[in-house]
């Protein structure tokens, strides 16, 4: 049975070190610019993360409440079906 070798070639050993370089940094997503860093810390600051969070949450109520609508306007639909088939029965 062959022993394994534990000795790293250059290669990998530039691959490790760029690996650990990299970890660094390690967040998720796209690595941002210093300019949008700057904006994100200002907007905690003075507060107008939460004016873009609440723009956003609305725009998502708005979103929903218009797929709520249309899947009332389906049951309502569905149940005068049923109803009108059960009738004929």
């Amino acid at each position: 049975m062959p022993q394994p070798n534990n000795q790293a070639t250059e290669a990998e050993i530039a691959q490790w070190s760029e690996l650990d370089e990299l970890e660094k940094y390690a967040c998720t997503g796209p690595q941002g610019t210093e300019e949008q860093f700057t904006d994100r810390v200002q907007s905690l600051i003075d507060g107008t993360y939460l004016q873009r969070y609440l723009e956003k949450v609305q725009a998502e109520k708005k979103n929903l409440n218009k797929r709520m609508a249309f899947l009332e306007e389906i049951e309502v639909t569905l149940l005068d079906k049923i109803t009108k088939q059960n009738d004929k029965h």
